[in-house]
């Protein structure tokens, strides 16, 4: 009895240090922020979506689960395509952009990582923290253009700062109702989780065209 009660308590204690390291180092939490995957695993349809970069699912759907933040000095900058541009049909172009913010500081999760890795271990069998792969760190950042009667003609989710359709891809935009519109989507990630405060966050649109054949 002494001994399992020592347990829980060891237990309840690492717990303990393992919600308050969660907050250190982050920014003060924004209402509505916490992104939940829906517990029977469905979601959007996600079967088009291009991943570069490293990015993955899990976090992208963690990103749509949330209505993206307009706020002042959080967009990105789009270097490509420039506001209505006529790009050639014969060549891809890419998209390019970058953050207009100050370098994010990240929160620090180790010590949240080391106790909750103790209370699995003492509560029970431990489990896969990567079904689906290496979790996405970093900023993730969703593309989507849409044709000019507003149905998306490509969506990317990527962890870099630029894209390169490839000549397909590229085909595909041209073929749509003139003009394009790019829309940018971002956020966060900490192992697939967007902290709180972190995002999403409005990226800014650019309208372009791709000339004809």
């Amino acid at each position: 009895m002494t001994a399992r009660l020592g347990r829980r308590g060891l237990a309840a204690g690492l717990l303990a240090v393992a919600v308050g390291a969660g907050g250190c180092g982050a920014r003060p939490a924004t209402p509505g922020t916490s992104a939940v995957l829906r517990p029977d695993g469905g979601g959007p349809d996600l079967s088009d979506v291009i991943y570069a970069g490293q990015a993955t699912d899990d976090a992208l759907l963690r990103l749509l689960a949330l209505p993206a933040q307009k706020v002042a000095g959080w967009g990105l900058a789009i270097a490509s395509p420039s506001s209505q541009a006529t790009l050639p049909a014969a060549s891809p172009v890419a998209f390019a952009y970058s953050q207009t913010t100050a370098q994010l500081r990240r929160p620090s999760t180790g010590a949240f990582r080391r106790a909750f890795a103790e209370l699995v271990a003492l509560l029970g069998p431990e489990r896969s923290a990567q079904a689906h792969g290496t979790p996405f760190n970093g900023t993730g950042t969703l593309l989507v253009v849409t044709d000019a009667t507003g149905s998306p003609r490509l969506r990317v989710f990527t962890g870099q700062s630029s894209f390169m359709p490839d000549d397909a891809q590229w085909a595909g935009l041209g073929a749509g109702p003139q003009p394009l519109t790019l829309t940018l989507t971002w956020a966060e990630f900490d192992d697939n989780r967007i902290p709180d405060g972190y995002g999403p966050f409005s990226g800014g649109a650019v309208q372009f065209r791709i000339e004809p054949p």
